[in-house]
C-alpha cells in the first residue's frame, strides 16, 4: 500500500513534492483519521491518526460501506478530485468524545464507536456493566440467554479481554490511559 504520489499517476508537468507537502499538510491538520483514497478504494495518501488507525486493523473498505449507509457517525466520506488524477475519495474517522469517569451511557457510546460494536452488542454491555446477569439481559432485551453469551463473547473480543471481570474493568478505564487506548483492536 502505497501512502504517497508516484510520478505514475501525475499528469506531464506537475510537480510531485509540491502536490505531495499541500496535501500532507492539509491532512496533518484535519483531527481524527484522514484518508485519501483513489477511485478503487486503496488508500493514497493519510495523515499521522490514519496510518496508526490503519497500522491497528481499521478496515477502510468497512468503513467506506458504513459511511455511505448513514450507520456511522464518526465516519463520513466525501467525493472531490486531484487535477490530473481524477475522482478521489477522503475518508474522515472523527475520534468520539472521551466520556467522564461516571457517565455510563456516554461510555457505552464511546466504546461503540471505538469497538464498531451494533447496537444490541452495546445494549447487551449497559447492562453488563450495571452488574446484570445473562438471565436478566435476555429477559430484559426480550432474547435467548445463548443470544446473550454470543453478544458477550463478540463483546470480550472487541474489547480484548478474556473474561466478563475484564470487559467491565475495561469498559470503566476505556479511554483514560491516552491516546493508544483508543485504537480498535486487531482482528
Amino acid at each position: 500500500m502505497s501512502l504517497g504520489f508516484s510520478k505514475a499517476h501525475l499528469p506531464d508537468g506537475a510537480i510531485v513534492g509540491d502536490i505531495a507537502m499541500a496535501l500532507r499538510t492539509v491532512l496533518e491538520a484535519v483531527p481524527g483519521g484522514v484518508f485519501v483514497l483513489n477511485s478503487d478504494a486503496h488508500v493514497f495518501q493519510a495523515n499521522a491518526s490514519g496510518r496508526r488507525l490503519l497500522a491497528a486493523g481499521f478496515d477502510v473498505r468497512a468503513a467506506m460501506r458504513t459511511a455511505r449507509k448513514g450507520a456511522s457517525a464518526t465516519v463520513s466520506i466525501r467525493p472531490f478530485a486531484i487535477p490530473g488524477l481524477g475522482p478521489q475519495t477522503l475518508l474522515v474517522v472523527t475520534p468520539p468524545a472521551k466520556p467522564g469517569r461516571r457517565d455510563t451511557e456516554a461510555r457505552v457510546a464511546y466504546a461503540s464507536n471505538v469497538w464498531e460494536l451494533t447496537r444490541r452488542q452495546a445494549e447487551v454491555l449497559s447492562l453488563v456493566v450495571h452488574g446484570h446477569a445473562n438471565r436478566a439481559i435476555a429477559e430484559r432485551l426480550s432474547c435467548a440467554v445463548r443470544t446473550v453469551e454470543v453478544h458477550i463473547s463478540s463483546l470480550l473480543m472487541k474489547a480484548s479481554v478474556d473474561s466478563r471481570a475484564g470487559l467491565v474493568a475495561r469498559f470503566w478505564t476505556f479511554g483514560l490511559e491516552g491516546p493508544e487506548d483508543d485504537t480498535p483492536p486487531q482482528a
